[in-house]
């Protein structure tokens, strides 16, 4: 009677539970984690933002910490001492090299992903459009993993302890140490992290997270053939794979990205004059904007000559600078259509969809259509004028530091965009002469003084309603 063979567990399976692999993804998963959970007011709300620190953490973090881990499991053999004893081994080197390669970049990749999926798990309940790049969590993933095996390969290379502290300050240029040599062209869109637009203005094509993939992966891959293969002529084929995706790289240059849809679009609430829009990137902020700038709106129901509409700065800006993959078709700018403050910089105004300070939201936007600027020299040598200015500012956003007209000392700097010093009494007796006038005196003078708002000429002091 013949016996049932013996199930015996394969190596790799040992090396994935046991050893420095498991401790390897768990340095990566808290290099991650800990910065994320301690920044989560600065992300928590937009996807681009999420991404682009989540990119920003592998690159600096997580990919030195896979580089390190990588060489130090290859260098395990130099430790143990069984370098010349496993090469009598049934197996040959390349498997053994790869049984012990793999788990590590296995575990860090993984690793990667977890603190990548529950990051954007963490902002979904403030995000309020569009979604993430699942490609770029690929590439990023794959750039832990082939750093780790060209880690390892280095590490089986070269015995020195302090192999794998100096290797992780090089990542993640490691991959490009051998070739950089043999490659006449500008490296930048091979580094991983270093290159192409922010991700919350543009997202990567389909084709760009696998070329940085197969870049990367490829050259791992020829790394470990080179040490490990019988035939070192193998190693051709993956360099060859990796030298296309990185010809791929370059020659797409800025085409591996798009803008991103959302970023041309605008969410508008018509119901209120003037007209209140966010970016297309962050709707759920509208109903946040409009109570916020309801006072405002409210003072200038009425008055003509005002902007018509409120819209983001950054969005603004976008559209200023043909951002948007129109260059022949950028708009012009619209006269009544003044800036409101960003609300794309989370963690400074808003902290999870939600405005730090409404009412400095708010007075903000009123100095954004008024002349209360320092932009104008032709205002700001005049003080009569840019107390004016002052005055209908804080008559339709009262300064929420405290220092409007009736707490102000009277010493305006014109590095804070105030001009020259004026009388504390004059600004205050204005401002009150502009809060006792009727209701209808006080649309026809706004009106007569909107009309001069955004004039900046030698001749503005006669044109502006006194007050």
């Amino acid at each position: 009677m013949t016996s049932l063979p013996t199930w015996r567990a394969h190596p790799v399976r040992a090396e994935l539970l046991r050893g420095s692999a498991p401790w390897a993804g768990a340095a990566v998963l808290v290099v991650l984690a800990v910065p994320l959970v301690l920044t989560a007011d600065e992300w928590q709300g937009g996807w681009g933002q999420t991404q682009s620190l989540l990119r920003s953490l592998i690159t600096q973090l997580a990919a030195p910490v896979a580089t390190a881990a990588g060489c130090w499991q290859g260098q395990r053999e130099h430790r143990r001492g069984t370098r010349e004893l496993l090469l009598s081994a049934a197996r040959t080197r390349l498997a053994r090299t790869l049984t012990a390669a793999l788990p590590t970049a296995v575990w860090v990749s993984g690793a990667t992903l977890v603190a990548s999926a529950g990051a954007l798990l963490a902002c979904r309940p403030y995000a309020s459009a569009g979604g993430p790049a699942l490609s770029a969590l690929w590439s990023d993933a794959g750039l832990v993993a082939s750093l780790s095996l060209f880690g390892h390969v280095v590490g089986a290379v070269l015995r020195w302890r302090l192999t794998a502290p100096l290797l992780a300050l090089c990542s993640p240029f490691a991959p490009l140490l051998p070739v950089l040599p043999l490659w006449p062209i500008p490296s930048s869109p091979l580094v991983p992290g270093m290159s192409g637009p922010m991700l919350h203005t543009s997202v990567p094509v389909w084709w760009e997270p696998v070329a940085t993939v197969g870049w990367l992966g490829g050259l791992a891959a020829t790394a470990l053939l080179l040490y490990a293969a019988r035939r070192r002529v193998y190693a051709l084929l993956p360099l060859t794979a990796a030298l296309v995706a990185a010809t791929v790289l370059v020659q797409g240059g800025d085409r591996a990205w798009r803008p991103n849809p959302l970023v041309s679009r605008t969410a508008c609430d018509t119901s209120v004059r003037p007209e209140i829009c966010v970016s297309g990137l962050h709707p759920g902020m509208l109903p946040e904007v409009r109570r916020a700038l309801s006072g405002l709106t409210s003072r200038l129901e009425g008055v003509e000559n005002a902007p018509t509409r409120l819209s983001d700065a950054h969005h603004l800006m976008m559209r200023s600078h043909a951002l948007l993959g129109r260059e022949d078709e950028v708009p012009e700018p619209d006269p009544y259509e003044a800036a409101t403050p960003t609300i794309v910089l989370f963690g400074q105004g808003v902290i999870r969809s939600r405005l730090v300070d409404p009412e400095r939201f708010a007075w903000d936007t009123a100095r954004s259509i008024t002349g209360d600027t320092v932009s104008c020299e032709a205002r700001r040598k005049h003080p009569e004028v840019h107390r004016i200015d002052r005055a209908v500012t804080e008559f339709l956003a009262p300064n929420p530091a405290g220092d409007g007209a009736e707490n102000w000392s009277g010493s305006w700097s014109p590095s804070a965009g105030y001009g020259e010093p004026a009388d504390r009494d004059a600004l205050v007796a204005a401002l009150d002469r502009l809060r006792a006038m009727g209701g209808e005196e006080r649309r026809r003078w706004l009106s007569a003084y909107f009309a001069t708002s955004r004039v900046c000429e030698d001749g503005v002091p006669a044109r502006v309603p006194a007050l």
